[in-house]
Parts: C-alpha cells; structure tokens; sequence
C-alpha cells in the first residue's frame, strides 16, 4: 500500500499490517457504527510527504471543513510513544497554514532521537487523514476509566481540559457536568456511541470522537485497562474450576452465592457473591491471599508439624465429599424420573429447586476442597520455597474422571480426522460421509456428558452439531492429558528440589507426602466437578422446560432466555407474578455481549483498599 487509501476499504492483509486499531475500526463500521473513513498514507520510504501533501489537497478538493491526522501502527507500544511525542495534532483548515504544519510533521518523525527511541517501528507507520466537521472533539471511555465501574461512562472535549462528564450506562443520565463546550444532549450521543463500541468488540475501549455532518463519530480507539476500585467493599473473582472461564450465567451467580455462603456460614444482609463485568466476584475482607514472606521462612520442621495438621483436617472433607457422591447418584435418578414436558407446574418446581439444591452442595463441597488445597500449597511452599504460579495451578487443578477422559480421547481422535482430511477443523456438513458417521457416533456418545464449569449455559457436548463444533475447535485448550503429564512432571521438579535442601532425605519425604495428599484432593475435586456439571444439567433441562412454558405465555423470547433468570424469578414468572422478565434477560445477555472478550481482573481493591495501595507504592 503505497498511495493514500480509505481505511474502510482496505483489505484484510493491509489491515492486519496496520494493527489491532484498524481491525477494531473496520469491527464497529461492520456493526453499523459511524466511523470516519480516514485516509492511510503509509509514511515509510522516499517521497512520503510529498505522498501526503497529494492526499490532504486531495482532501479539500472534496470539499471538506477540516481535516485530522492521527497515526496508526501495528505496534500499540510505538502508537503510545509517538502520541506522547507529537500529542494532538492540531486541524489542518484549507485556509490555514497546513504546509507549515506538514513540514512541521515531517521534522517531529524524522528526528533523530524519535527514531532512535523508536526504530524499525517508522517503517510500519501509517498517517490517518480524517475529514471532520470544525470545531469539537475529544475522547470517551466505555467505562469509568478511573475507578472501573462497569455502570459509568466518561466524556470529555478536548476544549475543556479536566471537565469530564461522568453518564449512567442504563439510563444515559449525567451524573456530573463536566462543560467543555458540551450540552447534555451532545453527550448521551457520544456516550452511547462509546457504550455501542463496547457491545460490539466485547471489552471497554476508549473512542476518539469528532463531528462530521453534524454527527459525532468515531475517528480512534484504544483498548481500556481498568484497575477497579468502585465499590466500598473488596471482590475477588470466584475461582471454583478456571480461573476465567469468561461470562457466566446469572443463575449460575445465585447457585455460587448459596454454595459459598453455606461453606462460611455468612448471614449478611445481601449477596456475597455478584455479577461483575458478566463474571462472579465474591466478597473479601482482605485484598491479598499470598503466603507472606514470613510464612515462606518458616523452618522445615515447623512446616512439617503444620502439615500434619492439614492432613488430619482433610479427613472431615474428604469424607463429606464420599458421602455426596453416595447420595448424588440416587438423587439424579429421582429427578430423571419425572417427565418434566408432562409434570405440572408446582412439580415443575419442585425438580428445579432439587436440582439447584444439588448444586449448591456440590459447589459448597468444591469451595472446601479448594481451600484445602490452598492450605497445602501453602504448606509445600514452606518447604521447598516459592513454586511458580503455573505449577501451583497444575497441582491444584481438579482430575478428571474415567468417563470425561473417554470422551476428551474420542474428541482428539475425531479432531484429528477431521484435520487430515479438511486441513482444519470444520462442521459437519463439509465432511465426507464416513466421517459424518463418525461425528454422529461421537456426539452420541457425549449427548449426557455435561461441560464442566459453573456456567449452566454451557450445553453438553454432544447436544447438536453447533455445540460438538464449538468443542473440538478448543479440544487442545484445556486436554486433561496435558495437564496430568504437567502434575507428574511438577511432582518430580519439586522432590528433586527438595532432596537439594538441607535435610533433603526428610524434606523430600515430607514434599511426597503433600503431593500424595494433593492428588488426593484433585481427584476428589474432579469427583465433585462432575457431580456439579451433573446436578446444572438437571438444573439446565428444569430450566429450560419452565422457559418453554413461559415462551408459550409470551413472557419469554426463547427458551434459553430462562437461564438469565433466578430461580425465585422464574418460580415468579411461573406463577403469573407481574414481571418485566423479558426486558430483564435483554439487559444481561447484552452485560455478557459487552464482556465478552474482557479478561476480568482478578481483584477488585475497593476504594480503602486502593488507597492503602497507593499509599504503598
């Protein structure tokens, strides 16, 4: 690409030499978001600002007002340096002294200590002409990008310096002035545009924005990073299987908040857990879970005592799990005897509160085997020292049962068909017949087996060909082979390290003894996964039944919409309670759409703790 260019016509090879920004750009122009169509003037090579005065006269010529230039690179580190460098580059006007300013461009990227700093990085540098309206323009954020609240949006101009308006997400209503050459009505538009810019790429970004033909729209985007600090109260996100297995279910919120207050006895007055950013975030008194340092330099044989004492505590656990596995299987059977399309309305209740019962058991149980497992982490790092944060997941990862290592080995076998004869994973109808056979007998054979996790939207594996699909493309993402060759081969790592110590013969002894117990644990966690994945199948098909009631009363749009609903909310709507349910499932499968692709932060400091944090750095 050597002449100028509109960004919304480029190709997909140009616009992944220019980054992730344009890709972005071209996402929300797709999605029916206004995005100016910029020239690209790749600034690399002989006569590029020749290139560029041709372009920008090219750009009056047409008759527009003003026009901006803005850099785009491939690299976000030598984007973030070259805006700190040159900053916001003033409108060029017809009438105004745009040569000036062009030469003025030139000698800021060609100088020497711009292209030490930045190097090869020029040579993949592109200039952004954008035609805009005269006058305003400034930047917004998809969410609060001070605090991280996920309800708040922010406004500003560039025209007003610090005056930023602070917008409720849900109803578009200011709930600060910020001025800045801004009205109110100026700012709902922009805010929304900022909020549909979210919805669209799945994360928070931050917009720049501009008017053109009397209409703001967006000229730049960059990704938002939050450090969340909104809320009074300190959140951790609940890690009970992975450790972000993306947004999940709001049922599946309630069904952890009842295993975890059951596990700690808490009787405040709301929720321990919430959805945050389409994720399940518990609430915690302290900000920080790690061994401390002084629990690190506890001697050898003290360790050794503390962990004789966790294996005695273990015995309680351990056995509380063998008596729910005992009980569970006879429990399942019971619910699968109802016929749930012929079971009236109260019975129809009755199974999806059993079912959530079995549920948050298995949650509760899950919730005290992992922190068991921490306190034997705990312990292991006092003997053999820090353990790298991969291998303590590798150690405290649950292991998976006979029948899903059947099924996982019946998935690789079937993917890797599937890739010699397509060259890549793809769905049934691009098969060849015996291959087509081969994906039916396979899907059969997992239509009962459930996903593992604590979202009840996940659908079994084998419950249609769109499900299997979407199972083998991430077939090698979380193979439990791997990860049990990962355990054995931590497991050596650490006995080697600890018959080096002093007292090695003792402390490699000890380290064995943890490792025992921990596979312990892990089978015992696996055990109580697939029990859970069980008891949300159950709770998935009552569930659905009771959507499809609700569908036939017009109350629901589809069936699965009922997984967005609590299980009381559905007994409600069941009952011909008075509900606006529909609108209710809109706004949270539109809080998992905005989500996404988010990776939500671990912690959620809260205001003190963040202060407290501060103060520390």
């Amino acid at each position: 690409m050597a002449e100028a260019r509109p960004l919304l016509d480029l190709p997909p090879s140009d616009l992944e030499w220019l980054g992730s920004e344009a890709l972005d750009l071209h996402a929300l122009a797709r999605g029916g978001l206004p995005v100016v169509n910029a020239l690209v003037l790749p600034l690399g090579g002989e006569a590029a600002i020749s290139r560029l005065r041709s372009a920008i006269e090219q750009g009056f010529a047409l008759g527009y007002p003003a026009l901006r230039l803005r850099i785009l690179t491939a690299s976000s580190g030598a984007a973030e340096r070259l805006r700190a460098r040159l900053g916001v580059y003033p409108d060029l006007h017809p009438e105004g002294p745009w040569q000036a300013q062009v030469e003025e461009l030139e000698r800021s990227i060609t100088d020497p200590d711009l292209q030490s700093v930045l190097g090869s990085f020029l040579r993949g540098l592109a200039l952004r002409i954008a035609p805009c309206d005269r006058g305003q323009g400034g930047r917004a954020a998809s969410t609060d990008p001070v605090q991280g609240h996920p309800e708040e949006l922010r406004v500003w101009s560039y025209e007003g310096a610090g005056a930023t308006w602070r917008v409720e997400r849900r109803t578009l209503r200011a709930l600060s002035f910020g001025g800045g050459g801004l009205d109110e009505a100026q700012v709902m538009q922009i805010a929304d545009l900022a909020d549909r810019a979210q919805l669209q790429l799945g994360r928070p970004v931050e917009i720049e924005w501009c008017y053109r033909r009397g209409a703001p729209a967006i000229l730049a985007i960059q990704p938002l990073v939050l450090r969340p600090s909104f809320s009074t109260q300190a959140w951790r996100r609940v890690v009970l299987m992975d450790d972000d297995q993306g947004t999940i279910a709001p049922m599946s919120v309630e069904i952890l908040d009842g295993a975890l207050q059951a596990e700690i006895a808490y009787e405040g007055e709301h929720a321990l857990v919430r959805r945050i950013y389409g994720r399940a975030y518990r609430r915690v008194e302290g900000v920080s879970s790690r061994v401390t340092a002084a629990a690190r330099m506890a001697t050898f044989l003290r360790a050794a005592a503390r962990t004789a004492r966790v294996a005695r505590d273990l015995t309680a656990p351990l056995a509380a799990a063998r008596d729910f596995r005992s009980h569970l299987e006879t429990g399942l059977a019971d619910l699968d005897l109802v016929c749930l399309d012929d079971a009236p309305n109260d019975r129809l209740i009755d199974v999806l509160r059993d079912s959530r019962s079995w549920a948050v058991e298995a949650g509760r149980l899950i919730e005290r085997a992992r922190r068991a497992t921490g306190t034997l982490l705990a312990s292991l790092e006092n003997i053999v020292g820090r353990i790298h944060r991969e291998e303590l997941r590798v150690l405290a990862a649950p292991r998976a049962g006979r029948l899903r290592m059947r099924g996982q080995k019946a998935l690789l076998a079937l993917a890797q068909l599937i890739e010699e004869e397509r060259g890549e994973i793809e769905g049934r109808a691009a098969l060849s017949p015996e291959l087509q056979a081969r994906w039916d007998e396979v899907e059969q054979s997992l239509r009962s087996l459930p996903s593992l996790g604590i979202d009840i939207a996940r659908a079994p594996w084998g419950e249609d060909h769109e499900t299997l699909l979407r199972v083998l493309r991430s077939v090698h993402d979380n193979d439990p082979f791997v990860r049990e060759r990962a355990r054995r081969a931590t497991a050596r790592r650490l006995l080697g390290l600890a018959r080096q110590r002093p007292l090695g013969r003792g402390r490699q002894a000890t380290v064995a003894f943890v490792l025992l117990l921990l596979l312990r644990l892990a089978k015992t966690k696996g055990e109580l996964a697939e029990g859970l994945a069980e008891a949300l199948l159950r709770l998935r098909r009552s569930a659905l039944e009771c959507g499809r009631r609700l569908v036939d009363r017009g109350v629901l749009d589809a069936a699965e919409d009922a997984l967005y609903l609590t299980t009381v909310e559905l007994e409600d709507a069941l009952s011909a309670q008075p509900g606006a349910y529909a609108a209710r499932v809109r706004l949270r499968r539109e809080d998992d759409a905005r989500w996404a692709n988010f990776y939500a932060p671990e912690r959620i400091l809260g205001r003190q703790g963040a202060r407290a944090e501060a103060r520390i750095s």
